[in-house]
């Protein structure tokens, strides 16, 4: 083998012919590996060479190899990819996927050998032990943002997941409260502790996690007008208060009259809860408090919810299931779709009109029902 600089790596001429490079890099667990690369020539393997010391300089730890496993890669690309670049609550998703589905499975495979049978061999694994359709899309969905890295870091040629397709499944559509039941419920929550809570969330169509990390200077009762600034969240055990789901997430809301009442209303509770604790009251500027000032618990609102509308005789809807009822309350309403859109923070105007389908059939036969009252 020729020497060259520290770190540089070595090549050689074998004595099958082939020429090899040898280079050693940090593997995935950050322990020095030593990686071999051969070409026909000794001009092809430099270049090679050249291009695996960049790879390594800019962070990947990696270069292609046929050792490297797709557990070592997806550890490598949580770390090196992901983590910088996706919200903690997303990476938290991914780092569940990753432990829980694809190394049980995949993990074991040569990077370079997986197939796409590997990969429909585990998700057809998946839907047969029961797993849910948007589950399984959902691995898929991760290991192939995975590949897509990989395929960037030239790792591998081609990314598997995108050639096979997830299982068939029924796709789960939100049933919300029809007219009828949210009133209802907005009569039936009156002096609950979660009546403004619930009373913002029909009417603004905002997230969970967006209603809970709601502030005061967010708030303006003058203007009648609520600001989404962040979303609180559960991570590791404590409670954090993030960046919105999306840059669109970002957006200043108009809202009517009965929201304004209840933020008023709220804020003399929480004043009036000050005043009895005195010393002892929690000031984190929350407009959803705990008697103590702190934020509430994501957990417990579910859990809550829950219990009041088993106590109005009400069916059975989740928390997150007030922001389906706003967004088909407005489509009914024939408020545009691109303006539900803009409320609800969504990216695309795809995406909004993709979840409420069942809405916009609806207006597409009120509307050709007009137009032929037209020509009667």
């Amino acid at each position: 083998m020729s020497r060259r600089g520290n770190g540089e790596g070595t090549i050689g001429r074998r004595k099958d012919g082939r020429w090899e490079a040898r280079i050693s890099i940090p593997n995935a667990a950050g322990r020095p590996t030593r990686r071999s690369i051969y070409g026909k020539t000794r001009r092809e393997v430099a270049g090679k060479l050249t291009l695996a010391l960049s790879e390594v300089r800019q962070g990947t730890g990696l270069i292609a190899d046929e050792r490297l496993t797709v557990a070592d890669f997806l550890v490598a690309w949580l770390d090196n990819s992901a983590r910088p670049n996706v919200r903690p609550r997303t990476l938290q998703l991914y780092e569940m996927i990753v432990r829980r589905h694809l190394v049980p499975a995949i993990g074991h495979h040569r990077l370079t050998r997986l197939e796409p049978g590997h990969v429909q061999a585990m998700l057809n694994a998946l839907l047969a032990w029961g797993y849910a359709a948007s589950t399984i899309r959902t691995v898929r969905m991760v290991l192939s943002r995975a590949l897509k890295q990989a395929l960037r870091w030239s790792l591998v040629g081609r990314n598997v997941a995108t050639l096979v397709d997830a299982p068939r499944g029924e796709s789960e559509r939100p049933e919300p409260f029809r007219l009828e039941e949210v009133r209802q419920l907005l009569t039936g929550v009156k002096g609950h502790r979660l009546e403004a809570l619930v009373t913002v969330a029909v009417l603004t169509g905002m997230r969970k996690g967006e209603l809970l990390a709601l502030q005061w200077p967010d708030v303006d009762i003058d203007a009648a007008t609520v600001r989404v600034s962040g979303s609180l969240q559960r991570l590791n055990g404590a409670l954090v208060r993030g960046e919105p789901k999306t840059p669109q997430s970002r957006r200043v809301m108009a809202v009517p009259p009965q929201v304004v009442s209840a933020l008023k209303l709220r804020r003399l509770q929480q004043l009036e809860e000050r005043l009895k604790l005195g010393a002892y009251w929690l000031d984190t500027r929350y407009v959803f408090t705990t008697a103590l000032g702190t934020p509430l618990e994501p957990r417990n609102v579910n859990r809550d919810f829950t219990k009041l509308l088993k106590d109005l005789g009400l069916r059975h809807q989740r928390f997150h299931d007030l922001r389906h009822c706003f967004a088909t309350l407005q489509l009914a309403n024939h408020t545009p779709a691109h303006v539900v859109r803009e409320q609800l923070g969504h990216s695309q105007i795809s995406t909004t009109l993709d979840i409420y389908s069942h809405a916009v059939a609806e207006l597409h036969r009120e509307s050709a029902a007009r137009l032929g009252e037209l020509f009667a």
